[in-house]
């Protein structure tokens, strides 16, 4: 499982710096053919994705060396052409101390009566590609086209070829092609051709609920492709117009909340490329349950990692937690210790499919429990008035009840016993209490609990409220070794609640 887990990690990292590369630079000619009589000419066009045409210089290097100089121009035609011109060709960016190398088109220029020429453009295996056979003298009779040496009479699928007066629409399949016209032919050409494609899917969440995709088959110019898109829960058909919002044909935008992915495909018929990686416009949601604003410790509670609308059962989750250097794959986050704490989803079976990683979750956990104030009103009531007692912790409202108590002094020391109040007034979820028909002095205290398995702040101060009962009472003022201090409420008729203070020293 460590294995596994350090692994994701590593695919996440270079998924990350993969995303972060959107530089295409491109060499493209005008016509768009590999090879050419000698006399004709060819343009050469540089083009790259990055900065503005006037930051960048080109110049354009075949296997001989420099052929055109660095210039801010990035059109350049060579002509006349002769065969020495024949190679690869390649242009050069420059951009201060930044240089980029464009892909590579292989020029062929002949001297012969007769050439057979295909798309300069790259060409991969099993596309379908027309091939032109060109007279130096415009000839009437049509041309004879040849597949290593024999004759095309039927494509690969034993049907009759495309074919018009001087063109053959063919597989790209490495085979050797000619042409002739009576008894003139062209030099046999190999098509170079590259393994199937992949598409690329890059995404960008510019914020809020948006993502915008964008699809492409290696460097963007080399063109001719459309861009067919797909999303995981519709049928295996492209997406329409009505299903997203196109920008252009290879970039859609997306509300948040889907899988998706893409493929190119040119020619007729068309040839398509690999899928895409998928993209996953979920975010992961990060939440702690309760929601509470403060977590004291040996309070019971979890972070759990969510899919923001829905579907978790399709989700495998995996978080990066304090102290840990790898991703930890659980349920719930451990939750005992404060610290940054992230989660992801990976589509379950699919390890290349993951979502967005939440936000980070910053959890603080106090080690000291919680003192609530009790305080009251009135403290000196009339005999039969109403008393309220309020208990204060801090944020009330984050799922405390309050219970409350009588303080009882202890006739030894100073201390107090607690006694719930009668049980139908035991535990209130309002922070304030009522006491009607208050006649005697008496101490009360408060504490607060919430959760399950109830998780209870210490016990407030006590706090007494004075009134001219019929009995004695008394309450510790000062405790100080062997030596006390007490205060003593007793009836008199001289006044209606007389206190005395009553010693005892050693």
């Amino acid at each position: 499982m460590g294995h596994t887990l350090l692994c994701l990690l590593g695919f996440f990292l270079l998924s990350l710096l993969y995303r972060g590369q959107a530089q295409d630079a491109v060499l493209t000619i005008e016509p768009n053919w590999t090879t050419f009589f000698t006399g004709e000419s060819v343009t050469f066009k540089c083009d790259i994705t990055e900065g503005k045409d006037s930051d960048w210089y080109y110049s354009i290097h075949n296997q001989h060396g420099e052929v055109f100089s660095p210039s801010n121009q990035n059109f350049r035609t060579l002509q006349p052409l002769t065969s020495g011109y024949s190679g690869e060709y390649q242009c050069l960016f420059q951009n201060g101390g930044s240089t980029t190398i464009s892909n590579k088109i292989y020029l062929t220029v002949s001297d012969r009566i007769v050439i057979l020429e295909s798309p300069a453009s790259t060409l991969f295996e099993g596309e379908s590609v027309t091939l032109l056979c060109r007279h130096r003298i415009q000839r009437e009779e049509n041309a004879a086209f040849y597949r290593d040496g024999s004759s095309i009479t039927t494509d690969r699928n034993h049907q009759s070829p495309l074919m018009t007066k001087n063109t053959v629409q063919v597989i790209s399949d490495g085979s050797s092609y000619s042409c002739k016209f009576a008894d003139e032919e062209s030099e046999p050409i190999k098509l170079r051709t590259e393994t199937k494609p992949k598409a690329q899917l890059r995404d960008i969440f510019p914020g809020g609920g948006n993502v915008t995709l964008t699809c492409s088959v290696g460097p963007t110019s080399a063109s001719g492709w459309r861009y067919f898109w797909y999303k995981k829960g519709k049928t295996s058909e492209p997406l329409k117009t009505q299903d997203v919002v196109f920008l252009r044909n290879d970039r859609i935008i997306v509300s948040r909340g889907g899988v998706y992915w893409c493929r190119g495909g040119r020619g007729n018929p068309v040839y398509y490329t690999e899928y895409s990686d998928a993209v996953v416009t979920h975010r992961a949601v990060l939440t702690l349950q309760p929601n509470w604003p403060q977590i004291y410790s040996r309070e019971k509670f979890s972070l759990t990692c969510e899919i923001e609308d829905g579907g978790n059962d399709e989700w495998e989750f995996f978080w990066t937690t304090p102290g840990s250097e790898t991703l930890e794959k659980s349920p719930l986050a451990p939750s005992s210790r404060s610290g940054e704490y992230q989660c992801v989803g990976i589509l379950k079976g699919e390890m290349s499919e993951r979502t967005l990683w939440s936000d980070v979750f910053t959890l603080t956990v106090s080690n000291e429990r919680p003192k609530p104030v009790l305080t009251v009103s009135p403290s000196w009531p009339s005999p039969g008035a109403s008393v309220t007692l309020n208990c204060s912790v801090d944020h009330p409202s984050a799922g405390w009840s309050f219970y409350w108590y009588k303080a009882v002094p202890q006739k030894s020391g100073y201390r107090y016993s607690y006694e719930l109040l009668p049980v139908s007034y035991n535990r209130t979820e309002k922070h304030l209490f009522i006491i009607d028909g208050q006649t005697q002095t008496a101490g009360y205290v408060c504490r607060a609990g919430r959760g399950d398995q109830v998780f209870y702040t210490s016990y407030s101060k006590p706090v007494f409220v004075w009134s001219g009962g019929q009995y004695d009472l008394t309450f510790p003022l000062l405790q100080n070794g062997r030596n006390s201090l007490i205060l003593v409420a007793f009836p008199s008729r001289n006044c209606k609640l007389c206190y005395r203070c009553e010693g005892l020293f050693f």
